[in-house]
């Protein structure tokens, strides 16, 4: 007799099945972590156009549309908005007035982008409470796994 036997068979499978089960979760956190770090240029480049606009005008601009920034092609659903929000085709959404940043010297001025999983990306502007500071909120153990340490109920980005 040629082939496997049932037994046999059962017991792969069951071996696939508790190797998938394991990997399968770090797979989604690894496509999850990809998804919020494609944000950084975009919030960085966002914040540094902020920041050019703050120097020449004394305030944070309340519109995109006032920035002096280009989007990639074929990234966005719909134009840049003057509602504060970038609405990406693939789900991702930049709020551009969270905070109330166009208000000079906010304490809370800052730039977010959110992934479609609802994991947020915070990128604090210079005239604000926490200059500089990059953050992550919305999946405590993803943003654990950037390093950093707590920061305004989510995690700092070193």
């Amino acid at each position: 007799m040629k082939g496997f036997t049932l037994i046999e068979l059962l017991v792969v499978v069951l071996i696939i099945g508790i190797l998938s089960s394991v990997a399968l979760p770090q797979y989604q956190k690894a496509v999850k972590k990809t998804r919020l770090m494609r944000l950084a240029p975009l919030i960085k480049a966002m914040a540094d156009a902020e920041e050019a606009y703050y120097l020449a005008n004394g305030q944070y601009t309340p519109f995109s549309s006032e920035l002096d920034i280009s989007w990639p092609d074929g990234t966005l659903a719909g134009a840049a908005t003057d509602d504060g929000y970038l609405r990406f085709s693939d789900g991702t959404v930049v709020d551009l007035l969270s905070g109330s940043s166009y208000l000079t010297g906010s304490a809370s001025a800052y730039v977010m982008g959110k992934t479609k999983e609802g994991i947020y990306y915070i990128h604090y502007l210079d005239h604000s409470s926490s200059p500089g500071v990059r953050s992550c909120k919305g999946d405590e153990s993803l943003c654990k796994s950037f390093g950093g340490e707590a920061f305004n109920g989510g995690w700092k980005i070193p």
